[in-house]
This record gives C-alpha cells, sequence and structure tokens, in this order.
C-alpha cells in the first residue's frame, strides 16, 4: 500500500470513533513519503497490525480508547531522510509494541522520538512517554537502532 507525497489528506488505513469490529492487517508494506500511515480513533475496536514493513516518514496514531497492537513489525525511513513526526504516536488509549524495529543501521538520526506518547516536543529518542489518566503503553521485544540525538 502507497500513499504518494501528491495525496496528503488522510491515512492508508482508518479506524473511525464508530467502528465496533476488531481488526487485523498481516503481511503489508506501507509506505508514505510524509503523513499517515494508519490512524486508530475508536474507542471499541482493537487495530492489531502485524509483521508490517513501514517505509517512510510516516506515522502510526492511536487516538482512540482500544488497543492498538503493533507486532512483528519493522519502522525505517526511505533514502535516509530525516522525519519531523514520531514513526509511532499515542495521545490516549492503550498502545502495545511487540517485536518491532525502528531505524535501520544505514540511518543515522530520526530527528524526532521513534515512539511518542507526548504532546510535547521532544528531542530525538527512542521512546517519550507521558501517562495519562486512561493510557497504557508496553514495550515487549523491540530493537531501536540510531534514534538518539547525540
Amino acid at each position: 500500500m502507497r500513499r504518494c507525497s501528491g495525496d496528503s489528506s488522510g491515512a492508508i488505513i482508518t479506524l473511525t470513533s464508530d467502528s465496533i469490529t476488531p481488526t487485523t492487517l498481516i503481511n503489508g508494506i506501507m509506505i508514505v513519503d510524509y503523513g499517515i500511515f494508519v490512524i486508530q480513533k475508536s474507542n471499541k475496536a482493537q487495530l492489531t497490525l502485524s509483521n508490517i514493513e513501514f517505509i517512510g516518514a510516516g506515522t502510526v496514531k492511536q487516538e482512540g480508547l482500544a488497543l492498538l497492537l503493533i507486532e512483528y513489525s519493522s519502522f525505517r525511513l526511505s533514502n535516509n531522510i530525516s522525519t519531523i513526526s514520531p514513526f509511532v504516536q499515542a495521545i490516549r488509549g492503550q498502545l502495545e509494541i511487540s517485536s518491532c524495529s525502528f531505524g535501520t543501521s544505514l540511518e543515522t538520526k530520526l530527528g524526532q522520538p521513534a515512539i511518542q506518547t507526548s504532546s510535547q516536543q521532544q528531542k530525538a529518542s527512542g521512546a517519550v512517554i507521558e501517562m495519562g489518566e486512561k493510557t497504557e503503553v508496553e514495550f515487549t521485544d523491540c530493537t531501536f537502532i540510531h534514534c538518539i540525538d547525540s
């Protein structure tokens, strides 16, 4: 699945706030030059992204209360460019990331946190977590390569 630079509106996949059916996407490649890969807005329907290769300066956004599970997936920039957005951004809800990799040995600086659960601007790092009233974040067996701004 690809979204070109000329198409700056929308995401490749969106679960709306009205979504009630759990959704799973398995074994795919998503490429965006910039913008959004996926938006999870549902308060009831779990979204699972499994074995997905995310390529480009895009973001997976968690805006709903239901679980967003990302497992066995990789995130990397295309053409070794920097980004102004994190790969994963959660402003509330449940986020679980398991067995994923962020960046590659060829990328020297991502430019932003790989994962951000805060509305505050941060220097680049592996993950920036700001726990809210209804926020749950879990990382299991993940690898962060060159995700530190130093």
